[in-house]
């Protein structure tokens, strides 16, 4: 018998005779759902897991369940963000702004159909720059300490070309009104820069 053959039998003997498991999808303290291996301290469930296991498994299903578990854990770590004050990556511009407000600054470019800013967030802690590509964060980056001093902020006006891409990126399809404003706010506040730059 070839060995490929026989790890394959293996795979399916083991997945065949796995047990069934549980989760306990519970409600903590302020109000959100967490899923976890031990059993929950307040209100909670559990939920039996089967494991997917030859032909009788229902592909399509597996596949709408791990989809429905990763979307209920990115809106949590959403809501978690937008309750903490933190950007977290998959929240969208409106979500971004619940979460920290409106941006200080905001570089944008566009790269072959792809739209990518980056956010800058002057907060008394210390500075969040994040990166969106489309309107979705892709990353963050937090760097401690204040804000910076009104000396050490005085940076030069945009470039034509960063004005350029600011333009492009006010009146792009598809952006939401609060993007829209926050490019339109950092449109002006650099027509304002050149109109005091000499």
């Amino acid at each position: 018998m070839n060995i490929h053959r026989l790890t394959a039998a293996a795979a399916l003997l083991l997945v065949a005779s796995a047990p069934a498991w549980a989760i306990n999808k519970c409600t903590g303290p302020n109000g959100k759902t967490v899923f976890q291996d031990m059993p929950c301290v307040g209100q909670g469930t559990e939920v039996t897991v089967n494991p997917a296991s030859g032909s009788s498994a229902d592909p399509v299903a597996a596949v709408r369940a791990q989809v429905q578990i990763g979307q209920a854990r990115l809106d949590d770590a959403i809501a978690d963000g937008i309750a903490t004050g933190r950007p977290v990556i998959g929240m969208n511009a409106d979500q971004l702004q619940q979460a920290l407000g409106a941006p200080s600054k905001i570089n944008t470019s566009n790269y072959g159909g792809r739209h990518e800013d980056q956010w800058i967030f002057y907060k008394p802690h210390g500075t969040w720059y994040v990166y969106t590509t489309n309107g979705i964060v892709r990353s963050t980056q937090f760097s401690e300490g204040g804000m910076p001093s009104i000396a050490s902020s005085q940076q030069p006006c945009l470039s034509e070309l960063e004005m350029h891409n600011l333009k492009v990126a006010a009146n792009k399809l598809g952006a939401s009104a609060v993007e829209q404003a926050a490019y339109r706010q950092a449109l002006k506040d650099a027509r304002d820069c050149q109109r005091q730059d000499p």
